[in-house]
């Protein structure tokens, strides 16, 4: 016989007795003793999940039922517990493994079980492990990490600029992530994913500038004995600021600049200095690659310019060397119709092959070991001497004059002067004619003469010509 509409998980007592053909006249009962099924749990839910537990919830079933019995398995082994409220938070399980798990009323016998409730969940994965940054470039950032423990199927990595995210998948415990902004910071996530693809770990973070650009255009904008000016291009992407470093092989220092230019001064006359520009982010610490110039200050001036000597095809000059450093002098002389220079690296020089009675304009200018970077000028100025005076005649005599003329020298002068003397007394004249007629003289008496060619600074003075003359009786 089949009873039906009964209540789940109930005991029931059964007696069975056989009944004569008058309908009335009953043998001795049979008994017997059940209890129903219980019915399955309801709504069995996995309320919370970390990296070692699954927390449960469900709805009693239908009926009765005495407690749950709730069966946990992995693959590699089974658990259970038996539990009496509608809940239950499974511990003690492994990181980003799938358990299967299944919850079946029991009635008051403790034998006499319902159908099961099944449901499976992953734990959470670990976090992974060493999140570190490797290397980075102006477009990349390389990381690399340990797996976490317990298990997980790939890894989700995340990375943002705060204006975008974007993530990728791997499964590898590193990644290189390319097309980045220079000079950029990016917050980086890594996630360890378990193999249902849904189940997430608590992230790893780091975060990580990307190097700055390399500035551009650098230039030397001007120098001085004491500095060196320069601008440049900003770079492409983002920076903070540039660190400027300059060297002259001795000593080493460095400026810290947010405009894209800068004077660095208080430095030696004509030194060479290796400069370096480079940007650097905003964490003060991420530098990118340098760009390089080099410039010589400007020697500072020679000192105590001084002609030292003169002849008819010649100045003799002397100068002392200037502050600083230098590598040579460019001595430059012109007499205004051609220029020629010479470089020296004595403080001291003869020009020769010049012109007798000529004004020569001098300029002595130190340079430096570049060749080419020159300090200012220092300026001297000399005539040459005149040179002799040719021909010099007596052309009449009387007895209170000499008469005289001559051939102008080779060269260049202004006038002439002739002195004459008697031993008692001299006199002199300046004429610009190649003669002279001298008069109010004694008769008689011997006249010392000499003719010298002045130049035209009326000071420099050739080499006299010299003759001895009577006047007549």
């Amino acid at each position: 016989m089949n009873i039906y509409n009964l209540t789940a998980g109930v005991q029931y007592n059964i007696s069975v007795t056989a009944v004569a053909a008058d309908n009335q006249t009953k043998g001795l009962s049979a008994f017997t003793s059940n209890y129903t099924k219980p019915d399955t749990v309801r709504d069995l839910t996995v309320t919370e999940i970390t990296t070692s537990s699954i927390s449960l919830s469900w709805t009693k079933p239908l009926g009765q039922s005495s407690y749950y019995e709730v069966e946990w398995s992995n693959g590699s082994y089974t658990l259970n517990a038996n539990v009496t409220d509608e809940r239950m938070n499974i511990t003690n399980l492994t990181a980003g493994v799938q358990y299967n798990i299944r919850v079946t009323a029991v009635a008051a016998d403790n034998q006499t079980k319902g159908h099961s409730a099944f449901t499976s969940s992953y734990t959470k994965p670990d976090k992974v492990r060493d999140l570190a940054v490797t290397e980075i470039t102006t477009s990349s950032i390389s990381l690399s990490w340990t797996e976490p423990l317990g298990q997980s199927s790939y890894y989700e990595v995340e990375w943002s600029n705060g204006s975008y995210t974007l993530n990728v998948n791997v499964t590898d415990e590193r990644l290189n992530i390319t097309n980045l902004t220079a000079g950029v910071q990016y917050n980086i996530s890594v996630t360890a994913v378990a193999a249902d693809n849904q189940t997430k770990g608590n992230s790893a973070f780091t975060s990580s500038y990307t190097k700055p650009d390399k500035v551009t255009n650098i230039t030397v904008t001007e120098i001085t004995t004491s500095s060196i000016s320069l601008s440049w291009t900003k770079p492409l992407g983002q920076s903070s600021y540039y660190v400027v470093e300059w060297s002259n092989g001795s000593y080493t220092l460095n400026a810290n600049v947010t405009d894209e230019s800068m004077n660095i001064t208080n430095l030696t006359a004509g030194v060479q200095y290796n400069i370096s520009v480079t940007a650097v982010a905003a964490d003060n610490q991420t530098k990118g690659h340098s760009a390089f110039s080099s410039s010589y200050t400007k020697p500072d001036k020679v000192r105590d310019l001084t002609v030292t000597e003169i002849t008819t095809s010649s100045i003799s000059l002397s100068w002392t060397e200037p502050l600083g450093q230098s590598s040579y002098y460019e001595v430059e002389w012109s007499n205004g119709s051609y220029t020629l220079n010479a470089n020296v690296t004595d403080e001291r020089l003869n020009i020769t092959n010049l012109t007798a009675g000529v004004q020569y304009n001098i300029s002595v200018t130190a340079v430096a070991a570049d060749n080419q970077t020159k300090g200012h000028s220092a300026f001297t100025s000399s005539y040459t001497k005149p040179d002799k005076v040719r021909n010099l005649t007596v052309t009449e005599i009387t007895t209170s004059s000499i008469s005289l003329s001559w051939t102008e020298p080779l060269g260049q002068s202004s006038y002439y002067v002739v002195e004459w003397s008697n031993g008692s007394y001299t006199l002199n004249a300046n004429v610009t004619d190649e003669r002279l007629n001298i008069t109010n003289l004694t008769a008689g008496v011997q006249y010392n003469i000499r003719v010298t060619a002045v130049a035209a600074d009326n000071q420099t003075k050739g080499l006299s010509v010299f003759f001895s003359k009577y006047t007549s009786k």
